[in-house]
């Protein structure tokens, strides 16, 4: 049976108050634009070794979740080599739920070890699985191969359709965290499914950059040091006008007309 077009093949290797909030602003806007702003995730790569260290990609990626229906559900894993699930139900739980929060239907492939040493063998295999038995755009197919030196290698074919969700930036998440959990889980069931929700729940899940989540303080700052800046301004002015008042009725009455004396007294009798 032909597999559908358009899949996406992978395989390779003042001063006072206002002075110091004034400073406090200056400061996060500083820390705010030196703060390095990772967006893009690095190369691919075929195979990862437990001994190396990737960081998962932060995702800035809006992604719409398929429909449920999009895909038709079958068979989620194969264990060729035969020695690595031995908990079914726990894998097939993790690859459920990142088809529910993808509309992505997984296919795992877990090559015997050692069989498969590069990408492009991996890519092979996972292109004749999609050919076989799909007919929908909306699967992934996972080959994985143990090395069996603390490594792997990995290749896979995805749907025209599910592209929409597992992209390039997608697919080196979903690797970033095979290798993380290849290194740290219990089991090799727990593996595989905590890498595939973990895929899941960060690759629909936008991470706003640190500037954009910083904007909402920065606006309060900036609100509040414009309210002190009003408050002071208003201070001031009223203890400028009080002085004023003040010089004025202290000086003695001999110094002006009875006219001008009457004109102080009406000016400033609300004042006393």
């Amino acid at each position: 049976m032909g597999g559908p077009a358009g899949r996406m093949p992978y395989g390779g290797g003042g001063c006072g108050c206002f002075g110091l909030i004034a400073l406090v602003v200056l400061l996060i806007i500083i820390f705010m634009f030196a703060m390095p702003i990772s967006m893009c995730s690095g190369p691919s790569y075929a195979s990862y070794s437990s001994e190396s260290s990737v960081e998962v990609p932060r995702n800035t990626v809006e992604r719409e979740p398929l429909p449920l229906s999009a895909a038709e559900q079958t068979q989620l894993y194969v264990d060729a080599d035969g020695s690595w699930i031995a908990d079914p139900s726990t894998l097939e739980a993790g690859l459920r739920e990142f088809w529910q929060e993808t509309g992505v239907y997984p296919f795992l492939y877990i090559a015997p070890n050692g069989s498969l040493t590069s990408g492009a063998a991996c890519h092979e295999v996972a292109a004749n699985i999609y050919d076989q038995l799909f007919s929908d755009s909306a699967h992934m197919v996972l080959v994985f191969c143990d090395d069996g030196y603390g490594g792997f290698t990995y290749g896979y074919e995805v749907g025209s359709q599910a592209q929409t969700v597992m992209d390039d930036s997608a697919i080196q998440t979903l690797v970033a965290y095979l290798e993380r959990y290849y290194a740290t889980a219990p089991t090799e069931s727990q593996m595989f499914a905590d890498a595939f929700t973990s895929t899941a729940k960060t690759i629909m899940h936008v991470e706003q950059p640190f500037y954009v989540q910083m904007m909402p303080l920065f606006i309060v700052a900036v609100v509040a040091v414009a309210i002190i800046a009003v408050v002071y301004t208003i201070r001031k002015k009223n203890a400028e006008r009080d002085a004023h008042v003040r010089e004025v009725l202290e000086q003695p009455l001999e110094k002006f007309s009875d006219q001008e004396v009457e004109d102080l007294e009406e000016k400033y009798k609300d004042k006393l």
